[in-house]
């Protein structure tokens, strides 16, 4: 069981540095064709995306759920989406790594 589980976390991992990629990918072409570099916070990308799904979220956290955890989301949604995805990818690989063991150093004797 605990093998599954770093299994799905690494693959989490390796979706979230992809969809890190694809943020930098999609600001890279932003910027060539307005000549302008900004990179596009997490909120923006989404309401781009799907914007039912960003107010439903906020409907449901904030009525049925916990009216300060989407102040903490929205804190987050401001944030540049590469920076969001790549910091969770990099949590979710580690936390993959977690439990494996280590090899033997080369120089060790």
């Amino acid at each position: 069981m605990a093998k599954a589980m770093h299994v799905i976390a690494r693959l989490l991992g390796y979706l979230f540095l992809f969809a890190a990629i694809a943020a930098l990918a999609y600001d890279l072409l932003a910027w060539s064709t307005t000549g302008s570099f900004a990179l596009s916070d997490l909120g923006t990308l989404w309401a781009q995306i799907d914007r039912p799904s960003l107010n439903l979220t906020q409907a449901v956290l904030e009525r049925h759920v916990w009216a300060p955890l989407w102040d903490g989301l929205f804190w987050v949604l401001l944030r540049p989406a590469v920076a969001v995805f790549a910091v969770l990818g990099l949590v979710f690989l580690l936390l993959g790594r977690a439990g494996r063991p280590r090899r033997e150093g080369v120089f060790k004797k």
